[in-house]
């Protein structure tokens, strides 16, 4: 793959990243500047928390996880990061260092801006840093909301709702989910058991609402997964 190649990948990347929406040509080829493609193995470690931020990324392939780790040594799964998502940008505002770690949970690669360059850039250039703020934000709130469902939702609408945030009724046909090949990885993510989960996707596939290829999951009747939540679909 040419210098090229790989610019015009970064370019496209930034530009479909929900991150970087908004931003103009001209800052989405300086930050490609200050990118580069990194492949990851399975199980490989991207960084550790409380490491210093170093990179941000956007997932290229594959599943990344992140997770923490409690006190005796017990993993806890944050999420689950699939292609086109970014992650770690949260560190970059704080200064604290990466709050969680990142593992490969299969084969991936990334995008990793680097951190510093990206640092330097929003200081000439505020309304870059607006930008991502307002993205971030953004996403804060629906993190509330997630773990609001994970503590008042019932197992079948905790799967429903992570199902439900993932699937864009302008791509009906993408899937909504790369389930990890430990799906014990994705139930605790969600606060329910492997076997809960099994039970949940079965029954949802069997009413029609869902299919599943191997590892992909796809929203087939999207009205149906609304009606279980009792809420109706925006027009």
């Amino acid at each position: 793959m040419t210098k090229n190649d790989r610019g015009s990948i970064a370019r496209e990347m930034l530009k479909s990243a929900r991150l970087f929406s908004g931003l103009g040509d001209e800052d989405i080829a300086a930050i490609a500047e200050m990118s580069h493609l990194r492949g990851l193995r399975m199980g490989e470690v991207l960084f550790r928390a409380g490491e210093s931020c170093s990179a941000i990324y956007i997932a290229e392939s594959g599943l990344i996880k992140l997770f923490v780790l409690g006190p005796k040594g017990q993993e806890k799964v944050i999420e689950f990061i699939e292609p086109g998502d970014s992650f770690a940008e949260a560190a970059l505002f704080s200064g604290q260092g990466y709050p969680v770690s990142a593992m490969a949970s299969s084969d991936a690669s990334v995008l990793a801006v680097d951190g510093f360059a990206l640092a330097r850039y929003m200081h000439q250039h505020p309304h870059v840093s607006w930008n991502m703020l307002a993205v971030l934000s953004r996403r804060a709130h629906q993190l509330v909301g997630q773990l609001r469902s994970a503590t008042c939702h019932s197992a079948e609408q905790r799967v429903v709702h992570y199902l439900m945030d993932n699937y864009d009724d302008e791509q009906p046909d993408v899937a909504v989910s790369h389930l990890p090949g430990r799906r014990s990885e994705l139930a605790c993510a969600l606060g329910i058991t492997p076997e809960t989960l099994c039970r949940v996707l079965g029954k949802l596939r069997k009413d029609g609402a869902i299919e599943t290829d191997h590892n992909l999951i796809y929203v087939r009747t999207p009205e149906r997964l609304a009606e279980l939540l009792g809420q109706p679909l925006d027009d």
